[in-house]
């Protein structure tokens, strides 16, 4: 009787994981691709730093599309801080900002990444433990 017991405990366990590990798997493909896009704007924002004269660059708009522009040496930056609040930061401020956002965010994919390894490793066991006792009885 106990390892009746057991063996629901474990489907119960299995399926909660099962719940649980796409979405876990989403947040970090979510958490990737904005650890990307603040890369992208970290090195975008040092490039203008050390512009020295106007310069033509391709400014992208979405969904594959570009516009020419030109770009001159700029001292402030507009950057979003929240709830769609933007205020004018200096490029250095904007550009430590980034840095921490960037560090917070690889923090995160780590613990994420570590919990779903957790998760991963803990459905093996179960699902081991349940056709263990399939073979049983």
């Amino acid at each position: 009787m106990n390892e009746d017991r057991e063996l629901q405990e474990a489907v119960v366990k299995i399926r909660a994981i099962e719940q649980q590990v796409p979405t876990l798997q989403r947040n970090i493909e979510e958490l990737n691709k904005i650890l990307i896009e603040t890369a992208t704007a970290l090195n975008t924002l040092q490039e203008v730093m050390k512009l020295e004269k106007e310069q033509n660059t391709k400014t992208p708009i979405g969904s594959g599309v570009f516009i020419n522009s030109k770009v001159n040496k700029q001292e402030k930056v507009l950057m979003e801080v929240g709830e769609g609040v933007i205020v004018e930061k200096p490029i250095k401020e904007a550009i430590a900002s980034l840095e921490k956002r960037q560090e917070s965010i690889q923090e995160n994919l780590e613990q994420m990444s570590a919990s779903l390894q957790k998760m991963e490793e803990e459905y093996l066991e179960l699902a081991k433990k349940i056709q263990d006792y399939r073979q049983v009885h």
